[in-house]
């Protein structure tokens, strides 16, 4: 029901939300887009808001949810930050600092990393509050921006978000955690309407509204229920490992290449596919069965059901696959031209 609740939030709203930002927040094409077409932005608020609405009311149901209406007040500021971003524009110096500033509440009111375990290895290491701390904060701000850099083909976002929230989702029911679940299925529920207009050739995008947002809550959710489980953090990287990866990626490559970091670019992994002549959608169906396949085996190496080795395998392998098919197709293409 929660999914279904969730998936009707953006397939009623969305519209609405389209007509304000044709008026108000269209994208226009540059050289470092991966569209051709002005393009309304913005269309995440429905998502933006299932979240932040999500983690403080079901927070009153139930005690296991960490820091649960603090949660929510963090969720929608960085989502109000990432509208008046998508209206007016930003600077870099804002949306960071108020990143930082929302990071750090969440480590001080939902949780920090306390312990983790190394996969393969037996017994999980208790980390020092500040060790955990700094990590957390790291984690929160590197997601949240990762989630939005990869926020550039049509689906991509909104398909990481609709297999995270369900993979969240069947984890915290299957170790009985059936109140809590209610947040990401929600969520997932918003992301998959929100496809209905946003699968190529989208009719509107995201935004930063809720692609922000998203990396936020997928951060900050693994902080929120990980209860005394060590495992939590893993599992919380390995759901939303094709983001961070790709984005991890293109980032050290473009710093060991002396590249400025911060400007805008189409050098991702996703980007760099469908310049080489894929399309969107095409692009983000392969990155999707990756989500997938990490997903269902982050979930049962949660479980005890698989070796680390499996996890290893479905986490890093795909994308080692990714990179040199790209790479093989930017040569061909190259060749063609």
């Amino acid at each position: 029901m929660a999914l279904v609740a969730g998936s009707l939030v953006s397939l009623v709203t969305v519209p609405v939300v389209r007509r304000w930002a044709l008026r108000a927040a269209m994208d226009v094409p540059t050289d470092r887009s991966s569209h051709t077409v002005p393009t309304p932005r913005g269309g995440g608020i429905p998502i933006a808001l299932t979240a932040a609405l999500a983690a403080a009311a079901i927070s009153l149901f139930t005690d296991d949810l960490h820091g649960g209406a603090v949660w929510g007040v963090i969720l929608l500021a960085v989502a109000i930050i990432g509208l008046i971003d998508d209206a007016r524009g930003l600077g870099t110096t804002v949306r960071f600092g108020v990143q930082i500033g929302a990071a750090i509440t969440a480590v001080v009111f939902v949780g920090r990393f306390e312990s983790v375990v190394i996969p393969g290895l037996q017994d999980p290491f208790d980390l020092p509050w500040v060790v955990g701390a700094v990590l957390a904060t790291v984690w929160i701000v590197g997601l949240t921006n990762a989630y939005n850099f990869m926020d550039g083909i049509d689906g991509l976002a909104g398909c990481q978000g609709a297999i995270a929230g369900l993979a969240w989702t069947a984890l915290l029911v299957s170790r009985g955690d059936g109140v809590v679940a209610l947040v990401p299925a929600l969520v997932a529920g918003a992301c998959l309407g929100f496809l209905r207009f946003n699968w190529h050739p989208a009719s509107i995008f995201m935004g930063d509204v809720a692609s922000t947002t998203l990396g936020l809550f997928f951060a900050t959710l693994g902080l929120a229920v990980r209860g005394d489980s060590p495992e939590i953090p893993v599992v919380a990287f390995v759901f939303v490992a094709p983001f961070v990866l790709d984005a991890t990626f293109t980032f050290t490559r473009r710093l060991v290449k002396g590249e400025n970091v911060l400007r805008p670019h189409r050098t991702h992994i996703y980007q760099r596919l469908v310049v080489s002549g894929l399309s969107h959608a095409r692009v983000t169906v392969i990155f999707a069965a990756y989500m997938v396949v990490a997903a269902v085996v982050g979930i049962f190496w949660y479980r005890g059901s698989l070796p680390s080795i499996a996890l290893g395998a479905a986490t890093f392998a795909p994308f080692v696959a990714l990179v040199a098919w790209t790479s093989m197709r930017e040569r061909r293409y190259a060749k063609k031209g």
